[in-house]
Formats: structure tokens, sequence, C-alpha cells
């Protein structure tokens, strides 16, 4: 089992805002088989004092990442990210770290294949 640490960064958002985007992309990633999707300790914003949450917030993906699990992953941080509903998402996985953010079709391809080498670096066909 891996896991995998993503940190949304909405921008400048009421804390409800943030927990909704965040809320929405743990809902997609439920959605693939063979990945377990909590958020990570001290990141949720509930009774913030400031009409502005930190931007920040962070999810944790533990499970078995084939490629096929990968590539799941992979399309919807693509998807999320299009939808507009983070400026960017840091994936880190061990030692690899990357920041993808809304991007044009071309620097989606080349971020694909990125994200392919850092997430599936190890991952059995």
């Amino acid at each position: 089992m891996g896991t995998i640490r993503l940190e949304l960064d909405a921008g400048p958002v009421r804390p409800a805002e943030l927990d909704r985007a965040c809320g929405d992309l743990a809902d997609d990633l439920r959605r693939v088989r063979h990945v377990a999707v909590t958020r990570a300790p001290g990141t949720a914003v509930d009774g913030a004092k400031s009409p502005l949450a930190d931007s920040l917030d962070t999810l944790l993906l533990t499970g078995t990442f084939s490629v096929a699990v990968v590539r799941a992953v992979r399309d919807v941080l693509l998807a999320y990210l299009k939808r507009g509903q983070a400026r960017s998402v840091t994936v880190e996985r061990g030692g690899a770290r990357m920041v993808v953010t809304v991007a044009s079709d071309e620097e989606v391809a080349a971020v694909t294949s990125q994200l392919d080498a850092i997430l599936g670096a190890d991952a059995p066909e």
C-alpha cells in the first residue's frame, strides 16, 4: 500500500467554500476503485475565525496504485482543475513533488506524462 498527498490551493475563499472544494475532490476520488481518501489531520476549516480561510487543504490517498488506478487519479485531478474548483493541486508521493495548475491542452499532455512518472513509477502493470 502507498500514500499520495494532495494539497489543494483554492485561493482566498471563505472556509465553507474551501471545505466544499476539498469535499468535491474527495468525492470524485472516492469513485476510483482501490483508493481510500481521507482529509489530512489539522486541515479542517470548521470554526475558522477569519472570513477568508487559509487557501490550502490536504487529502491523503491510500491504496494499491496500479497503472490503471494512477491514471484514474490523474484524470480526476485534471478534470477537477479544469472545472476551476482550485488554482492548483500539489501532488506528493515518496520523495517526488509536483504542482499541477489549470493549463492549456499542450500543458495537460506534458503534465500527464510527468504525473505518470511520479505516481506510476513502481506500479505493477
